[in-house]
């Protein structure tokens, strides 16, 4: 969903200098705003990379987009993926991607408690040399502030590694070629398992994806 886009509006009615004094624009937020950006984005992309499939274009919108995003309240603290995804979409970043992921998230669903489950995700390299990983994990973990920040934001705090959730340490995707990466979840009654799995790689070559499961009977 857009968050505080800037659009245009109508300079009818408005002095002559519009848009160029401002008055022409306005922020909005929602589907309407978001949809015709990422179509638009996936469009360039596809310009750029002919041969991409689907796919491939939507990982690269959302495996490199950058987590800046912060709470719609104080706009100092992080949100959830919940709440953002991947984060805010990148796309020079995005028109230099190799590898890519499918699916783009590692969405658990509800997981019952004592039966730890796990989600597999697939590599894909179209390039001739091989691409080396090092995995981790960043958890997210929900905070009101002291009653600053109402739960509806979806704000809280980022902290590395998740002993809830199992990663290989590294992962090796062939030239040419695929491989998969298993995430494994596994926690206590009612816990909400949140956060992002990163994928850092030589240079720029760095992905990440959202992981989020409900744990319950």
């Amino acid at each position: 969903m857009g968050v505080n886009v800037l659009s245009s509006i109508t300079c009818v009615g408005k002095p002559d200098t519009c848009p160029g004094d401002g008055s022409g624009w306005a922020f909005f937020s929602g589907t309407s705003m978001s949809t015709p950006h990422i179509a638009g984005s996936a469009a360039v992309l596809l310009d750029l990379n002919p041969t991409w499939p689907p796919a491939q274009i939507k990982s690269a919108l959302v495996n490199r987009a950058d987590l800046v995003i912060k709470d719609g309240q104080t706009g100092l603290h992080d949100i959830g993926p919940t709440a953002q995804g991947a984060g805010r979409e990148n796309l020079s970043v995005a028109a230099g991607a190799t590898t890519w992921v499918d699916p783009v998230s590692a969405s658990f669903g509800k997981v019952t408690v004592g039966h730890p489950t796990s989600f597999t995700m697939t590599l894909f390299n179209p390039t001739g040399s091989d691409q080396t990983f090092s995995v981790s994990t960043t958890k997210f973990t929900p905070d009101t502030f002291g009653g600053t920040v109402p739960s509806i934001y979806d704000a809280g705090t980022l902290s590395a590694g998740d002993s809830r959730i199992t990663v290989p340490s590294s992962v090796t995707v062939p030239a040419n070629g695929s491989t998969t990466l298993t995430v494994g979840a596994n926690a206590a009654h009612g816990d909400v398992v949140q956060g992002w799995i990163n994928l850092d790689g030589a240079g720029s070559n760095d992905l990440h994806f959202a992981y989020y499961a409900v744990v319950g009977p």
